[in-house]
């Protein structure tokens, strides 16, 4: 079970300085766990900076996760 934060998610999505230390972590998605309170930040973020199409896409990237209250 790895848990990704959502400094983690979009550090990794803007392609940021770590992204190369979180790729091996999105590369399993299947044994990511995301709290739903980062789901939400990470849209609200996403939405905010790049529009509602992008921030579909990557709740849908999310929803490949393991989604927890």
């Amino acid at each position: 079970m790895i848990v990704v934060d959502s400094c983690g998610w979009i550090e990794f999505l803007a392609d940021g300085p770590l992204a190369d230390d979180y790729a091996p972590y999105f590369a399993i998605p299947d044994e990511i766990v995301t709290p739903s309170v980062v789901v939400y930040e990470v849209t609200k973020k996403i939405w905010r900076e790049q529009g509602k199409e992008k921030a579909v896409l990557i709740v849908a990237q999310m929803q490949q996760t393991r989604i927890v209250p």
